[in-house]
């Protein structure tokens, strides 16, 4: 009974990072996920679960027949998880919303919460009963909790590194949604075997050796693989689906609409086979402007179209840089002949890796580099608009050579949130080089340079130079170069943006481009939080910071007087639950900013903290009964959560310090082994103690274990909410780990006012 078991409770945990990460997935193509997405996305996961595990878990005391119960739950998870996965594909329709049009942040809210919410209360439930049922079963309601605990978070680990590295490489989602529903039912089998009198019968094995045989078979070889396909299809209605594949770094679609084909990554679109002018305005603007350039760097969009362009110059080189293998792979069968073959071409070098990271090792000067990527919707991609970036593609330029980028505007009229965010990147562009020009229209291009005489807009030069070289384009021609470039237009762009106010230096550890990149696609709905945004966007750093340390200040002074612990304690795991997601949102943005691009990594971040969660949990749970003062030792441990940030921002910065060479990458591959797991274990040292402190009596495990983890739980769903989404582009990656760390400061003194009196010790 006890192995039965054991499996059942890891499978918990397997369950919901499995789960977690499937249907986090299917939201980014359907929300086009950046750091707000995703935030509102793991809160609703931690909401409903916390809820879960805190509401529901008052049943577990109460059931009669705890063990079938299990049992249920267990079934319900085969039929519920993949109906889950189906209908989140398909959310897009209920709004009534095309593939590729853009969402408001009331339908994201809304959508994320209500899917997924059947799976995430069931899974926080089953937390609560496995506490439960281990404690009686096994005796010891305290280390009982510790123990379901722990065996959570091995199953998230083990559930993690299977999906990252195996089952997502050779299954599709419904065949791994069905594959852990498959299973769930089979831990329910084998509980109800091993409560046998006589143990496992021979009949029995045989029963769940054809059910496993034929389940693997209807998922590897039946419907499963047709389902994902039928649901797919669906969802990209009315656009005709010809193809989907998934990739570590994402989910790759093409449409069919006649000859032309569309890409998309994610829900977002990358290219369409017969947009000619996007194609000709990215390679004409700068390389005409140049004159005469020899080596090209491109840094995405080469498949569009864009290197078929470059190549009409008198280019001896193209490096160009795409991080997704797959994309080439996905788009070869559907681009024209003559565009596959420029790929081809001698002169066409092809680079699968990070483009921040290839300029970071080059070892040759371009005249020009071309970014053709989306505009700063996330931290990611903010990466790629920052001043640190600029310096070093200014290191890379050949002397007069250029730089050009491109991010979405508008002709004719320019509101206030647009020019602001037009006038944050020719700020943090002007802070490198010294001349910066901007090609107006529907899409902006920004061309910067450091050669004395500049850059020079004017339409006959490059027309001439066009005419010159002899190169034949569609759409940047004389008549549109002059429309283009007409200094009415220049000078009503430029007016507008010096209008704007308020406007930073995007950093890579103040990401604001992506802050103002968000309030400007806010503007597109009327929402009180585009009016949040707006106010936090034109505030200093300390304006945001001091306020909000004054209201945690006063939290210890107005409970002064109350010295029980139990009141310190939960609001202790309730702000740790905060600090733990900010701690995993922190380090993934500050190494992805400087690594280059940890998407690959991104899985041992989120396994390695589970390591550490378990490994600290093992550790305290062992020593529960030989402590001699529970609350003191709770308060030496939130000593930690206020150390933890302040150490997470000094070797951020100790990194960013160094240039890039083996050094950096030594010192990176072993943050990235050190410091999650290091943040888990001072988490996981927290929650058994905490129900050591808090559980009064045998009686009410389920409600006390229930109770933590959801404390735990909502704390964290607000982390996700604000640290990705709000305090990271607001203040900074480094002034977020100094509030997280005043933060738990003030707990911390809140802990330090409430009783410590040694208690007569519990039976652990």
């Amino acid at each position: 009974m006890r192995k039965s078991l054991t499996f059942a409770l890891t499978l918990i945990g397997l369950t919901a990072m499995m789960g977690q990460i499937l249907l986090m997935r299917e939201l980014l193509v359907i929300f086009y996920g950046n750091e707000l997405t995703l935030g509102v996305m793991l809160a609703a996961w931690l909401f409903w679960t916390g809820l879960g595990s805190w509401v529901l878990g008052r049943l577990a005391d109460r059931a009669r027949d705890q063990i079938r119960l299990l049992n249920i739950a267990q079934a319900v998870i085969l039929f519920l998880l993949p109906a889950v996965l189906f209908l989140t594909r398909n959310a897009r329709s209920v709004w009534g919303l095309l593939p590729g049009e853009i969402v408001g942040f009331e339908p994201m809210l809304v959508s994320a919460f209500v899917l997924l919410a059947p799976l995430c209360l069931l899974l926080g439930f089953l937390f609560a009963l496995g506490c439960r049922i281990f404690s009686t079963r096994f005796g010891g309601s305290v280390r009982a909790i510790g123990s379901v605990y722990i065996l959570e978070a091995v199953g998230a680990s083990i559930g993690g590194l299977l999906l990252n590295f195996l089952l997502i490489r050779i299954l599709d989602p419904f065949q791994i949604a069905l594959l852990i529903g498959t299973f769930n039912l089979l831990a329910a089998l084998l509980i109800r075997m091993s409560q046998a009198e006589d143990g496992p019968r021979h009949g029995n094995r045989i029963l769940v050796g054809l059910f496993l045989t034929t389940a693997l078979f209807v998922m590897f070889f039946g419907g499963a693989g047709r389902l994902d396909w039928i649901s797919s299809r669906l969802a990209w209605r009315p656009l005709n689906l010809v193809r989907e594949d998934d990739s570590f770094y994402g989910r790759l679609s093409v449409t069919a609409l006649g000859d032309q084909r569309s890409f998309f990554q994610n829900g977002l679109i990358m290219f369409s086979t017969e947009d000619a002018a996007a194609s000709e305005e990215a390679a004409h603007f700068p390389l005409l402007t140049h004159g005469r350039p020899r080596r090209v760097l491109l840094i995405g969009g080469g498949a569009g179209g864009t290197v078929r362009e470059i190549l009409k110059h008198q280019v001896e080189t193209i490096d160009y840089v795409e991080l997704d293998p797959l994309l080439i792979e996905v788009a070869g069968p559907y681009l024209p002949p003559e565009e596959w073959s420029r790929l081809q071409d001698p002169r066409v070098r092809i680079h699968h890796l990070d483009g921040r990271l290839f300029v970071k090792r080059a070892g040759q000067h371009y005249d020009a580099v071309i970014v053709q990527l989306p505009d700063p919707s996330t931290a990611q991609l903010n990466r790629f608009y920052s001043v640190e970036f600029f310096r070093e593609v200014e290191r890379i330029l050949a002397p007069g050579g250029i730089l050009s980028l491109s991010v979405g505007s508008a002709e004719n009229y320019i509101s206030e949130e647009l020019g602001r965010f037009l006038g944050c990147l020719d700020k943090t562009l002007g802070r490198v080089f010294d001349r910066v020009a901007i090609v107006p229209g529907e899409t902006a291009y920004f061309l910067a340079t450091d050669r004395p005489e500049g850059i020079r807009l004017e339409s006959e030069m490059l027309t001439r130079r066009l005419n010159e070289q002899g190169i034949h384009t569609l759409f940047v021609r004389d008549y549109y170069l002059f429309d283009r470039l007409s200094p009415g237009r220049i000078s009503f762009l430029e007016e507008s943006i010096d209008r704007a106010e308020g406007m930073h230096i995007n950093r890579d550890f103040r990401p604001v481009g992506y802050l103002y990149d968000v309030i400007l696609w806010s503007t597109r709905f009327r929402s009180g939080f585009r009016n949040l945004l707006g106010i936090l966007a034109g505030m200093k750093t300390w304006q945001i910071f001091l306020p909000a340390m004054s209201l945690l200040v006063l939290l210890p002074l107005v409970l002064r007087r109350r010295r029980s612990p139990r009141l310190p304690v939960l609001t202790a795991v309730a702000a740790t639950g905060f600090s733990e997601i900010g701690f995993q949102v922190v380090t993934i943005i500050g190494f992805q900013v400087l690594y280059g691009y940890v998407y690959y990594q991104l899985g041992l971040i989120l396994t390695s903290f589970m390591i550490g969660l378990v490994l600290g949990a093992w550790w305290i749970n062992r020593r529960l009964g030989s402590l001699r003062n529970d609350l003191l030792s709770y308060l030496r441990i939130q000593g930690l959560v206020v150390l933890y940030p302040l150490l997470l921002s000094l070797v951020l910065m100790g990194l960013a310090a160094l240039e890039s060479g083996p050094l950096l990458t030594a010192g990176l591959s072993g943050a990235f082994a050190f410091f999650p797991v290091l943040a888990g274990f001072i988490g996981g040292l927290q929650f058994p103690l905490a129900n050591k402190i808090c559980l009064g009596s045998a009686q009410r495990v389920g409600r006390t274990a229930g109770m933590i983890y959801g404390l735990d739980l909502l704390g964290s769903c607000l982390g996700a909410l604000l640290v990705g989404a709000i305090l990271v582009p607001a203040l900074g990656v480094l002034w977020t780990c100094w509030w997280m760390a005043a933060m738990n400061g003030c707990v911390f003194i809140l802990l330090l006012t409430a009783d410590r009196t040694p208690r007569l010790p519990k039976t652990p």
